[in-house]
């Protein structure tokens, strides 16, 4: 089986997951005490086989990613257009929209869906960086990606990406990940950088990267970023 294959099979396993997890949770919303325990049991196994699910597909997407950029980094004109960071940015919210399902989390026993917001975005010339901002019920935490993402897409000039591109760039950096549970436990204003994280300097806090110098090809929230 080859990975598109184990990939395909893994999203039909956690759609059907998801389909157990919300009758579970529908289940226990009118069960009586004395059954809570049982039923309590039986949704952290489906969480925990949704977490087994998850890390499987992330695995095979990280080998493609690099495959991938291998390839890219073969090809790469050095002196050749980047991206377009506002263009980058449409198409991130676009892609975090189609995700949202994938990061769900339990609130007094009730499935609810996390706000991901993006905070900013940048090419140094070698990397593209985002950081976006996680808001789950009383959890919340910032995380942070770092690419040499494919140079085909570094010269997207037009004020329309196509909806398949959009598509394909959030099945490459969120496929199959719950984005929640990797902002538990962290610090006010943390930026948690997600793996594989080049061997450069990067923000680790919001009041870093709030004084970090981004470079002409970025994108900031102003929302995140107060000027005086």
């Amino acid at each position: 089986m080859d990975d598109s294959e184990s990939l395909t099979q893994l999203a039909s396993q956690a759609t059907a997951l998801e389909r157990s997890l919300h009758e579970l949770l529908v289940r226990r919303r009118f069960a009586p005490a004395e059954a809570l325990p049982e039923v309590d049991e039986e949704i952290s196994r489906v969480l925990d086989r949704r977490k087994v699910v998850s890390d499987q597909a992330a695995a095979i997407t990280a080998c493609q990613i690099e495959k991938r950029l291998r390839k890219a980094r073969a090809l790469a004109d050095p002196d050749g257009p980047r991206l377009d960071m506002g263009n980058f940015v449409r198409a991130l919210d676009r892609g975090l929209g189609w995700r949202r399902d994938e990061s769900c989390y339990i609130e007094d026993g009730i499935r609810k869906l996390p706000t991901l917001r993006v905070v900013a975005a940048w090419d140094d010339g070698e990397f593209i960086h985002f950081v976006i901002h996680v808001l789950a019920g009383t959890q919340e935490g910032f995380l942070g990606y770092c690419y040499e993402d494919d140079p085909s897409r570094w010269s997207w000039q037009v004020a329309d990406i196509e909806m398949q591109e959009v598509s394909a760039l959030s099945d490459l950096w969120f496929y199959g990940e719950n984005l929640v549970p990797k902002i538990e436990g962290a610090e006010a204003e943390e930026v948690r950088w997600q793996r594989p994280v080049p061997d450069k300097f990067l923000p680790a806090s919001m009041e870093e990267l709030r004084s970090f110098e981004l470079g002409k090809c970025a994108w900031i929230n102003p929302e995140y970023f107060h000027t005086a």
